[in-house]
């Protein structure tokens, strides 16, 4: 009788165990640890810190984003990338990927150092708007979103709720909750708000943005003619970039491309806000690594 029990025990014990490991085996599929490094220049201290921020990405509720992303971090894509904000005053949302800045590159030379990554294919939109209701995370202080280029299901341009494209490959980070985009944004992160690591990092990336004197306006914006063919290279348009006070003197006479009907309003000249210090940028991501 003993034997018996001790038997069942074991086998019990086995059970339990091996429920566990698949647990475990399970959340490690889906929530992936990302780990992000920055570099910020402390206008207080006058010396540029290095900051690391752990995060969370959530594949069981975004899979094709979320994939798509682990596959774009090893392969280096988020490298080396400027952290600016869109150019208007309330911008709640710091940006990363689409951009960026070396004075050395050949390429970027005759736009004061800026320069666009590489163009990936969009991403089918993972939210509540796109069909997906599982990845519905809040638009707070804490989570990490995919930014948008605004196209239907049916391939026609669509400014609202109604688009259910994600993007490509720019993240929004909100420094501050943003509730509109809730259902209308795949955010497929997040990061701990108590982890002195992210506290610090994010504290010292919205000090950057934090005055005027800090910051410097730029505007973005392309020429060229729109072919729907090239959507891998730009749709055949040309990045160029300004100072926002050089651009309004110039711009009644500049040949900017402006969307209509079913292009792409991304390519709209835009203002976009850079850190800048003793004519070095003040707020970059390093690298991203999966931890």
């Amino acid at each position: 009788m003993k034997r018996f029990k001790k038997l069942i025990m074991c086998v019990m014990s086995a059970i339990m165990l091996l429920t566990c490991t698949i647990g475990l085996t399970g959340c490690g599929e889906d929530i992936k640890k990302l780990e992000l490094k920055f570099e910020v220049y402390n206008y207080e201290a006058g010396v540029t810190e290095t900051h690391t921020m752990h995060v969370d990405l959530y594949r069981h509720l975004a899979t094709k984003t979320v994939d798509t992303i682990i596959g774009y971090v090893n392969d280096g894509y988020y490298n080396n990338l400027l952290v600016y904000k869109l150019g208007n005053e309330g911008s709640s949302q710091l940006m990363i990927g689409d951009i960026k800045y070396d004075l050395s590159n050949d390429q970027a030379k005759e736009n004061f150092g800026f320069y666009l990554n590489d163009i990936k294919p969009a991403i089918d939109g993972e939210f509540a708007s796109g069909g997906t209701v599982g990845s519905n995370l809040k638009n707070t202080t804490g989570s990490i979103g995919l930014w948008r280029s605004w196209y239907a299901q049916d391939g026609t341009y669509s400014g609202n709720s109604n688009a259910t494209d994600t993007g490509r490959a720019t993240w929004y980070i909100p420094t501050e909750t943003i509730s509109n985009y809730d259902g209308n944004f795949c955010v497929f992160a997040q990061f701990d708000l108590e982890d002195e690591d992210n506290e610090a990092a994010l504290d010292a990336l919205t000090l950057a943005f934090s005055s005027s004197e800090k910051y410097v306006n730029y505007v973005v914006y392309y020429t060229g003619e729109y072919d729907v063919t090239k959507v891998n290279e730009n749709y055949g348009l040309e990045f160029h970039v300004l100072p926002q006070e050089e651009y309004n003197q110039i711009k009644d006479d500049l040949n900017a491309f402006e969307a209509k009907d079913d292009q792409l309003i991304q390519y709209n000249p835009s203002t976009i806000r850079v850190p800048f210090v003793h004519n070095e940028i003040g707020a970059r991501l390093v690298s991203a690594k999966m931890a």
